[in-house]
């Protein structure tokens, strides 16, 4: 189903020109990373990122806000990510991030993860329950490249932080 958009096919932009590039309801800079003083910001994302969030946004009528999109290394440390994450936009040497933290706007983040589950954009989902750390709406990671074996497909993190596997209900992959 992802042959619409292959995993590898991406857009890159400056940031100057990704804040005039629309995708549908976004502006390509909303993929832009957030950190301060860290990078040129330039905007290099999947288009099935866009595609899954583009997805959300019309199954929902309600705006989808990008929370964490490309992350530049410097600003990935200093957020506490995973020297593995989905974000990252040189991971591996790969250099294209293929993670998106998203919230959409009037809807909890495990109804969204239910509704991300049944998309043939998202291989992996997490959870982040409102509350704590996780800000007070919560949010929702979908990740569109499966690492294969021995990493976590789905999982959730409570407002405490901790995280742990989760298997979403009626899931079709």
């Amino acid at each position: 189903m992802n042959d619409a958009f292959p995993a590898n096919l991406y857009i890159e932009a400056p940031y100057d020109a990704a804040k005039k590039i629309r995708m549908g309801n976004f502006r390509l800079s909303e993929w832009a990373c957030k950190g301060e003083g860290c990078c040129d910001h330039s905007v290099r994302i999947r288009y099935l990122l866009w595609w899954g969030a583009q997805l959300l946004r019309n199954i929902y009528r309600s705006p989808v806000i990008i929370v964490s999109g490309n992350r530049c290394p410097i600003h990935n440390t200093a957020v506490g990510g995973s020297p593995h994450s989905d974000h990252l936009i040189e991971f591996e040497e790969k250099q294209l991030a293929c993670g998106e933290d998203i919230r959409v706007v009037g809807v909890p983040s495990t109804e969204v993860a239910k509704e991300m589950a049944l998309l043939p954009t998202f291989k992996r989902i997490g959870v982040y329950e409102p509350g704590g750390v996780n800000g007070p709406d919560g949010f929702c990671h979908g990740g569109v490249i499966d690492r294969g074996p021995g990493t976590w497909r789905r999982w959730r993190a409570n407002p405490d932080g901790e995280v742990f596997e989760y298997e979403i209900e009626g899931a079709i992959h």
